[in-house]
């Protein structure tokens, strides 16, 4: 067996292994995500799964290239367009690979945007309530000289 076949083979191993990897991974999160979230996990999926069908047909392309060998000698303007068009959807695939990064860094810093505005929302409303149980307690809240608080004991 060739070292072009072996790659052919090897690529075509990852690309079904990605292709399968990630469908499980769309059928355990696509019932559980909402809005937002559910648009992302869905135009990933649809990215992901172009760039694991792209990646088995170019593994398929590589590993009939040498077959093609009389084809160039034959009719070298076809040969050229073979590789040519293996070598488009090897570009479309790095695009998307691109696409889906670019997607990725936005969803998930639009998501850090939110969890810090909740922190901060979630800090407010406890310094509002220890602020309640303190007047509550007997108005002033403890200092570090008073030594510890209620809580604290």
């Amino acid at each position: 067996m060739s070292a072009t076949q072996l790659f052919s083979i090897g690529l075509l191993a990852i690309a079904l292994t990605m292709l399968l990897w990630h469908h499980r991974s769309w059928l355990a999160k696509r019932d559980v995500a909402e809005g937002r979230e559910r648009s992302f996990l869905a135009r990933q999926y649809r990215r992901r799964l172009q760039v694991g069908v792209m990646l088995a047909l170019v593994a398929l392309a590589i590993g009939a290239g040498p077959w093609l060998e009389r084809l160039r000698e034959q009719r070298p303007g076809l040969y050229l367009a073979y590789w040519l068009l293996v070598l488009v959807v090897v570009l479309w695939t790095l695009l998307l690979a691109l696409a889906d990064y670019v997607d990725s860094r936005q969803h998930f810093a639009h998501e850090g945007r939110q969890q810090t505005a909740e922190r901060a929302r979630l800090q407010a409303e406890l310094q509002q309530l220890h602020a309640e149980r303190d007047e509550e307690q007997g108005g002033q809240p403890p200092t570090a000289d008073d030594g510890p608080s209620q809580a604290d004991r």
